[in-house]
């Protein structure tokens, strides 16, 4: 008598979320027909973002279904370390401006992040990172989406 092979569940709470993410997409979209062209193009970029991802994230979802792992506990010292940073970013945002605290808050995410060894290179190598990734950042909403950044003390 052959046996069944029962496939693990889909990711229902996934999907639902997906798609209510897409919904919130389409609707700030259609939000933005009354705003300026120059505008409506944050809102657009953002909510365009998030409909394909979204969309990539529902179609994985029902494509491969859930496992049976189990979730791992975490680090709370980790956790608490990433809300320190980020509260640390939101206070400092406008007193220091945003590419100082940006980058600080980057390398003090990778300090709370990382859970292997230090070395002079891998120090290096993030630095470098957090300067290119938070410069194309900068670049990305002053010159690309016209979004004004708090410019604060340092810049």
């Amino acid at each position: 008598m052959p046996t069944e092979r029962t496939r693990p569940p889909h990711d229902i709470g996934g999907i639902v979320c997906g798609l209510l993410f897409i919904g919130l997409g389409v609707w700030v979209i259609t939000e933005t027909a009354g705003m300026s062209r120059l505008g409506a193009v944050f809102p657009r970029s953002i909510a365009g973002a998030l409909i394909v991802f979204s969309t990539i994230m529902v179609v994985v979802r029902l494509i491969r279904p859930r496992g049976h792992e189990t979730p791992d506990p975490g680090s709370t010292p980790r956790r608490l370390g990433f809300i320190g940073v980020m509260t640390a970013w939101v206070l400092l945002l406008n007193v220091v401006g945003f590419f100082t605290t940006s980058l600080l808050c980057f390398l003090g995410l990778m300090l709370v992040a990382h859970h292997g060894r230090w070395t002079p290179g891998l120090a290096a190598a993030l630095v470098l990172a957090g300067v290119v990734i938070v410069t194309a950042f900068q670049v990305l909403f002053t010159e690309a989406l016209n979004v004004p950044l708090p410019t604060g003390l340092v810049f």
